[in-house]
């Protein structure tokens, strides 16, 4: 049993190790690729999804944070900075504390990812970031 649990605690730290590296790579990326003047600026992508729908339907309808940025005045570029950080933050936090290894910090790491990934574009669509999202549901369950 004892093995069951270290081996459990090894898993979601080094879940924890490579959210933190892909967070901190997709952040030095964000402006010369989503940023206004980068190859596929994000806010072409959320201009198509304008539209008087409510809260809750957009985020149904495309699953990422970044598309309430326009509500907060925000730029969608420094939407995507914030994600990242955040994800910087929570993933050391989980590399570091055994208290932040939850279901929770995972959650929020997930959804995180997630937002970007949906505003990623070409550049996220390749399926080594698909096998940083999957994982991630093991770690939901425990």
């Amino acid at each position: 049993m004892f093995q069951l649990v270290r081996l459990k605690c090894l898993f979601m730290k080094v879940m924890a190790v490579v959210y933190m590296f892909a967070f901190a790579s997709l952040y030095t990326q964000i402006p010369g690729l989503y940023g206004p003047s980068g190859l596929t600026p994000v806010h072409n992508v959320l201009l198509n999804l304008k539209g008087k729908q409510s809260l809750i339907s957009r985020l149904l309808s495309f699953p990422s944070l970044v598309i309430y940025s326009g509500d907060l005045n925000i730029q969608p570029h420094h939407a995507m900075d914030i994600c990242c950080l955040y994800g910087i933050a929570f993933s050391l936090l989980a590399m570091v504390f055994d208290a932040m290894r939850n279901a929770l910090t995972f959650f929020v790491l997930w959804s995180l990812y997630l937002s970007l990934y949906k505003v990623g574009q070409v550049f996220l669509w390749f399926q080594c970031q698909i096998i940083r999202i999957l994982p991630s549901c093991q770690v939901f369950g425990r």
